[in-house]
């Protein structure tokens, strides 16, 4: 099988909810109540794509949306956004559209549960690729090829053969992978404010920038009460990734990234890794990395101390401080006026490159569960989407509101009440395409830099440094049965790892790390290493 570049998902679901899945019922749904009356853009928006009207009841379709429970947002399933689909939905398709939140922080872990119980919507979405083959392993989700074909032609032309391969098991499509229009995935942001008090510049080196967190903790050029010169949560391997993956040796070959990066994302067995962590060690046992780390299992509280004023250094998505929700930038200016809160590129492997994973050209993969009682009317609704008035309305808005046109190009504006957006241009609720799409390259990245306003600029810069010396991990499309078997279970286990090795006393740090891998390895880590190693055997004859 031919290799392509695609982002493995991490965790899968626990064996016992397969087995209660397989024999679930689709859940029963109400009809929805009436929408607010929609703007003349969104009826405009909505005309292109409307088809002859039925007399027949609306069919029921139920659509997941993640709860990201950031602070000032609307009701997911109940806003501006969601009325207006379920309103255009019911005049385009007949389909009485009704949205289930899921919290963001425990997606994976929700969604099992709702398949288990039945009661999953038609349509779920997951970035874990693992999750879903499992699913399709134990027969949980619905063959799309047919209904597809039938009922996807816009939905096909705009993802293209190659992205739609992302998700397909046995040459049948199962999945349905959207179009990831940016392939930036880390970044680290310093407060330069502090710096400049301090009369010190900004990092280029690991060295610097401990020297820096150092500083920041001694003599708290900003004066607060509880200095964090670093803050994370227990997801380590996210929240410190671009520390952790600079450590990894370089120029390692195709071979060994893809056999030794469990779930196509695990970094942890990559030869030098363990470096990366002791570095993190050294930060926690000298002050400069938030103590209660582990404690963390969402992002709310660094989101609060980071907007507050007294973290240092933050490393997350290249773009998570500029985004209207949670809306640290904006918070932390409110807070504190002469805050500068910027993009660093800093960590250097040992060939001096700025090394950093990528994301590959598909994002988020979409899902419907084999006991929906409605699979193609949730490939009419994702094909409905796809078309371009539909998804520019709901990724832009509306002019005067959530965007101004500028040179041609919406450029995008908080909102306020209820057409504020959840997420980056409504990325939740459009499912087929991550990110804003112009249809054509460079203005994507153009528009999206606008909708950062007043953050256009920091915008380009940390888009720019995330994909500087960046890296897509190589994989093959053929699945690994022992990540569906194991990967859940691991997903809590390296948290475990890094957790104890991390607060470990600097003398036991190298036991207690190998005595976590040599766990990881006993829990399945060893299976899917051995597996990985004869798919690509098989792929390289």
């Amino acid at each position: 099988m031919k290799k392509v570049l695609c982002k493995m998902g991490r965790t899968a679901l626990v064996l016992t909810l397969i087995v209660a899945m397989v024999s679930g019922c689709a859940a029963k749904t109400k009809k929805t109540a009436a929408p607010a009356e929609s703007k003349s853009t969104s009826t405009e928006a909505s005309s292109s794509a409307e088809t002859e009207p039925t007399t027949e009841p609306a069919a029921p379709l139920t659509v997941e949306i993640f709860d990201r429970g950031a602070t000032g947002a609307s009701d997911p399933t109940n806003n501006y956004w969601t009325k207006w689909i379920q309103e255009n939905a019911l005049k385009d398709l007949n389909l009485d559209v009704k949205f289930v939140s899921v919290p963001r922080s425990q997606e994976i872990d929700q969604l099992n549960v709702l398949m288990a119980a039945g009661t999953a919507p038609d349509i779920c979405f997951t970035y874990d690729i693992g999750t879903i083959y499992n699913y399709y392993k134990n027969n949980g989700i619905a063959d799309l090829t047919s209904s597809l074909e039938q009922n996807g032609s816009d939905l096909k032309n705009y993802l293209g053969d190659s992205i739609l391969s992302m998700g397909q098991f046995g040459g049948k499509q199962y999945a349905i992978p959207a179009k990831r229009i940016v392939l930036g995935k880390y970044g680290t942001y310093i407060r330069k404010d502090w710096l400049d008090a301090l009369n010190m510049p900004l990092p280029t080196t690991t060295e610097e920038y401990y020297q820096a967190l150092k500083a920041f903790k001694e003599k708290n050029p900003g004066k607060v009460d509880h200095v964090i010169p670093l803050t994370a949560t227990s997801d380590v391997a996210w929240r410190c990734a671009t520390i952790l993956e600079s450590f990894i040796e370089p120029n390692l070959s195709e071979e060994t990234m893809y056999v030794n990066c469990p779930m196509g994302s695990f970094t942890l067995l990559l030869p030098g890794y363990i470096e990366g962590v002791r570095f993190l060690n050294k930060l926690y046992n000298e002050g400069l990395l938030d103590p209660q780390f582990a404690l963390y299992k969402d992002d709310i509280q660094g989101d609060a101390d980071t907007a507050r004023g007294i973290v240092g250094s933050y490393i997350h998505a290249y773009d998570q401080p500029l985004r209207s929700s949670p809306g640290i930038m904006d918070q932390l200016k409110t807070n504190v006026p002469t805050a500068e809160f910027v993009p660093i590129d800093t960590f250097k492997n040992a060939d001096g490159k700025y090394f950093k994973t990528n994301y590959s050209p598909n994002g988020i993969n979409v899902i419907v569960p084999a006991a929906s009682k409605n699979i193609d009317g949730a490939v009419k609704y994702l094909n409905w989407m796809s078309k371009q008035p539909i998804r520019y309305y709901l990724e832009t808005g509306e002019e005067g509101v959530n965007y101004d046109m500028v040179d041609g190009l919406p450029a995008m504006k908080a909102a306020t009440g209820d057409m504020i957006m959840n997420s980056p241009n409504n990325i939740d609720y459009v499912l087929v395409v991550n990110g804003m799409e112009m249809d054509d390259p460079a203005k994507n990245i153009d528009v999206i830099a606008r909708s950062y306003p007043g953050y256009e600029d920091v915008f380009r810069e940390a888009y720019k440094i995330s994909l500087n010396d960046g890296y897509t991990i190589p994989t093959l499309l053929d699945p690994i049965d022992s990540e569906a078997q194991f990967s859940n279970t691991l997903k809590e286990k390296q948290k475990e790892i890094f957790a104890k090795a991390i607060t470990a006393k600097p003398e036991d740090f190298e036991n207690v790390w190998n005595a976590g891998i040599k766990e990881f390895l006993e829990s399945g880590g060893q299976a899917i290493v051995d597996e990985r190693q004869k798919v690509w055997d098989a792929n390289h004859q």
